[in-house]
């Protein structure tokens, strides 16, 4: 791994972090949604709430950064056509979500409306 892409063990520093966001707002996407379902045991339809955040990109030193970094999440490839280069993932559900947001909420541009929703949902739970 390229030395600046290099992490340690300790908290993401505040430039990682901005950098991260930078990052997120071009290549990533934020769900926070109500939608349908139906429960595998009764069949009924209910009403839930998606909340996701992901982002993807080819180069997969910078997904394995991206991950290693925040400590949390997961990573997988995509499949793509023959010839191109594998799509990498990184993305985080729920809670996670939350902790992603307020970490990435003070940086963030493109994304602030939808990563500060996934916040109030969560503090207004408290």
């Amino acid at each position: 791994m390229a030395k600046h892409l290099q992490t340690s063990r300790s908290s993401p520093k505040k430039t990682q972090i901005a950098y991260m966001a930078g990052l997120f707002d071009g290549e990533g996407s934020v769900d926070y949604a109500k939608r349908w379902g139906t429960s595998a045991t009764n069949k009924k339809r209910y009403l839930f709430r998606r909340i996701r955040c992901e982002m993807s990109m080819t180069d997969y030193e910078v997904i394995k950064w991206f991950h290693q970094t925040l400590g949390f999440g997961r990573v997988w490839t995509k499949k793509v056509p023959e010839g191109l280069k594998p799509q990498w993932r990184w993305a985080c559900g729920f809670h996670d979500s939350y902790k992603f947001a307020k970490q990435m909420l003070p940086y963030a541009i493109v994304k602030y409306e939808k990563l500060k929703q996934i916040i109030d949902h969560y503090d207004e739970g408290t």
